[in-house]
Parts: structure tokens; sequence; C-alpha cells
């Protein structure tokens, strides 16, 4: 089967190869649009610190903070942390941690720090982040005797919904549709044995072509008519 051949089998199921592609964009669509709830996400970032020497900044401070930075994401989503900023915005703990998710990381070769929470509520996402935010900073000096730990940016009210990608979702969903209706046309075809071209009685049954005799179905029912 030549590419010619496919192109031709693909014509004659278009119908079929363009329906599919459409009604899995489609059920996509109202999936993400109706039925999935909108998640939020802010950020905050903090500057952190930690040194021996209080009047300079050696490369000694600079390693030991890169190493120092897994500890500070543990204390993070530690229940110190999150006990604290359960009490100030006075929602137990075990429900902050069902409604908000947090994933603390480090922007690379620096001593800042990214604070990212999710929740499907932008409102408490931001209050819940700018709180954390502030305990953070507080139990790193604490807890890891950190120097100048700083609040960079704090979170601010999101104004459209991180996930999900609804549009990105909807072409995906058509795209699958169309690789499936293309490798179901081409299953029928290749399934398909019928004999239908002078062609197939040459490749399936071996023997040569003596005659073709053409199709006049039109001038005949055109001389029946008269």
């Amino acid at each position: 089967m030549t590419v010619r051949d496919i192109f031709k089998i693909i014509l004659d199921r278009i119908v079929l190869i363009v329906a599919i592609p459409f009604i899995f964009g489609s059920i996509m669509a109202v999936y993400v649009f109706h039925f999935v709830e909108p998640t939020y996400t802010v950020n905050t970032t903090l500057y952190v610190i930690t040194r021996q020497n209080k009047s300079q900044i050696t490369y000694s401070d600079y390693t030991l903070s890169e190493l120092l930075m897994n500890d500070y994401k543990e204390l993070g989503t530690s229940d110190r942390v999150y006990s604290a900023v359960a009490e100030r915005m006075g929602v137990p703990p075990e429900v902050l941690r069902k409604m908000c998710s947090v994933k603390i990381t480090s922007v690379s070769k620096s001593r800042v720090m990214n604070v990212s929470v999710r929740s499907k509520d932008p409102v408490f996402a931001t209050n819940f982040a700018n709180i954390m935010s502030t305990e953070f900073s507080s139990s790193l000096k604490r807890v890891m005797d950190a120097d100048g730990v700083n609040v960079i940016d704090y979170a601010t009210l999101p104004k459209t919904p991180s996930a999900p990608a609804k549009l990105q979702l909807t072409i995906i969903a058509a795209g699958v549709g169309l690789v499936l209706s293309v490798c179901i046309v081409l299953a029928m075809e290749f399934l398909n044995t019928t004999i239908r071209t002078a062609e197939d009685v040459e490749t399936e049954l071996k023997l040569p072509v003596l005659a073709k005799i053409p199709l006049l179905e039109e001038k005949a029912n055109e001389q029946h008519n008269r």
C-alpha cells in the first residue's frame, strides 16, 4: 500500500475521521468547563542566609546555605509551621492541609526560596501563603538560627485559575480522537478482504487480468428512460 492509497482511504472516510475528534473534544470541553473545579496557585518568595560572620558573607556561607535548603523545605511543611498558621487563621491544621497544598523550592544557585500554595479558594490560598511566609521565617530563625530571613514578595490574589488548562486539555482530547480515528479507518481497510479492483485480483489470486468491463449504469439508465 502506497502513501497515495492511504490518503485515498482517509479521504473516503473523512466524515468518520472528523467526527471522532469532534466528539472527544466536545466531551473533554464539557467535563473541564462544567465539572472540574478550578485550582488557584499563589507564590511568595523568601531570602534566607545563614552565616557565622555577621560583617561579611563568604563562599562557605553560600555552600552552607545550599546544603541547608533541604532542611528548610522540611521545616516549611512541618507540623510546627502548620500549627502556627492554623492558629492565626482559626482553622484546624488537618483542615488546612486538606484545603491547601504547599510546595517549597529553592532558586538554583541562590538563597531565594519560593513557597507555592495551591487551593480551590483563591482568597484562602493568598492569606495562607502570606501568613505561612511570616511563620516560616520565624521558625527558620528560632529552629535553625538562620539570619536575615526576609520576605521578598508577598502573595497576591490570583485573577485566573492555574488549573485545569481547559483549552489545552480540549485540544489534547481532540488530537487523541484524531489519531484514534485514523487508526480505526486504516484497521478497517486492512481487515477488509473484499476484492474491488483489478489490482486486487492480481495480488490476491495471482491471476492475470485479461479484460475490464466498464460500468455503464448512467448510459443504460438514459436509454431505459427513453
